[in-house]
């Protein structure tokens, strides 16, 4: 079964992005990588500012700009669970009347190719956007959409479907009748794409509960010593004050005036206080040190705990028209690669290598061999 999620590319972001700020009025003027956004009064984004500066690139400092716009950005994120609140639920068409395929960019340019697009039937999938929530030790939660794209017919999950309707949400219809995403229409869909979101973020869950029991053995170890030394220094002043009650009964015994023997059971009366309230802390370390600290102990445990939550945002229907997409070599005239592909979205599966299986992409071209795709990591060597 392949991964069911891609990686956003960044020229997806700011597409989407661009188009949505603009659906919500804003204007845009960009300059290289700084884009200066005009908002307008009534705009539904946490920024205060209604003029703000975004950073469209992930070579950009965090300084550069007022938010930053990457594939990981909290903004797009934002972007992106605003524009799907307004649609929970909703559709969108893809056919060659509606949109165009788009042309393999990891094309090898040392070759004569052209693509073409021949339709086939409509298929139908559904993409569930997983809202996921995780909160580390620092009490700082993270919160990000997770999409995962399921063809109604195979159960298959379909990556490229969920990435690529990233880049057409401005085509989606809202189902006015349907309002609420996990409705039992969408049940077992919202259950599998649950189910492979937590198989996907379980190895970073445990990465972050690793570095949490490390910090809590950390913490809790710290906090013993300092009980420790707390009981140090209250035992050595327990021992000076024995010693100062002991030249105050002298001191009582010995006392010429009254005066003198006043003072001194006074003191005895201040010390001897002290002593009990050093006492009643002594014993209280003493015990949590015998019982192993059971009540710091559990909330060093609940404050480090990780904590993960996910929960269905919304629910797209998709339509579109599976078909092969032919590269021809335009010199010798013939079909060299047939490649699953949709309007709107391109390949249906992430284009691979089939020598050594790293994904084709525009830093790793390809170009076609005998039938399959191989790319120049494996041409050049």
């Amino acid at each position: 079964m392949p991964d069911a999620s891609q990686d956003v590319t960044q020229a997806a972001v700011e597409a989407f992005a661009e188009s949505y700020l603009q659906t919500l009025g804003a204007s845009i003027n960009k300059q290289d990588a700084i884009w200066n956004v005009e908002l307008p009064a009534d705009h539904p984004l946490t920024v205060d500012e209604q003029s703000i500066t975004v950073g469209a690139g992930p070579r950009l400092e965090d300084d550069a700009a007022d938010v930053l716009l990457t594939p990981e950005s909290g903004f797009f994120y934002e972007l992106l669970e605003t524009a799907l609140s307004a649609e929970p639920v909703g559709s969108a068409v893809f056919t060659t009347d509606t949109a165009s395929v788009p042309s393999p960019v990891w094309l090898h340019t040392k070759g004569n190719y052209d693509t073409t697009f021949y339709p086939l039937y409509d298929r139908k999938a559904v993409c569930i956007w997983l809202r996921v929530s995780v909160e580390t030790v620092s009490e700082y939660e993270t919160e990000y959409l997770h999409a995962i794209g399921i063809d109604t017919q195979t159960d298959d999950f379909t990556p490229t479907l969920a990435a690529g309707l990233l880049t057409h949400l401005d085509t989606v219809v809202t189902d006015n009748e349907d309002t609420a995403p996990n409705s039992t229409e969408y049940q077992n869909y919202i259950s599998t794409a649950r189910n492979e979101v937590e198989d996907e973020i379980n190895p970073k869950l445990e990465e972050l509960q690793d570095k949490a029991a490390t910090a809590a053995v950390g913490e809790l170890d710290r906090y013993q010593q300092l009980r420790k030394q707390e009981l140090q220094e209250i035992e050595e002043r327990l021992s000076n004050i024995e010693s100062q009650l002991a030249d105050v009964s002298d001191t009582i015994e010995e006392a010429s005036d009254r005066q003198a023997r006043v003072e001194a059971l006074t003191r005895r009366e201040e010390l001897t206080d002290e002593q009990t309230a050093l006492q009643a802390d002594r014993d209280e370390i003493r015990e949590e040190i015998d019982a192993g600290f059971p009540d710091k102990r559990a909330e060093i445990r609940d404050r480090h705990a990780v904590r993960a939550s996910i929960e269905p945002a919304a629910v797209t229907e998709i339509m579109y028209e599976r078909g092969d997409l032919e590269v021809r070599d335009t010199t010798a005239g013939t079909v060299e690669l047939t490649l699953p592909a949709a309007p709107g979205i391109g390949l249906l599966e992430p284009p691979i290598c089939s020598r050594c299986g790293t994904e084709i992409s525009e830093d790793n071209t390809g170009l076609p061999r005998d039938g399959d795709l191989v790319g120049v990591c494996c041409i050049d060597n």
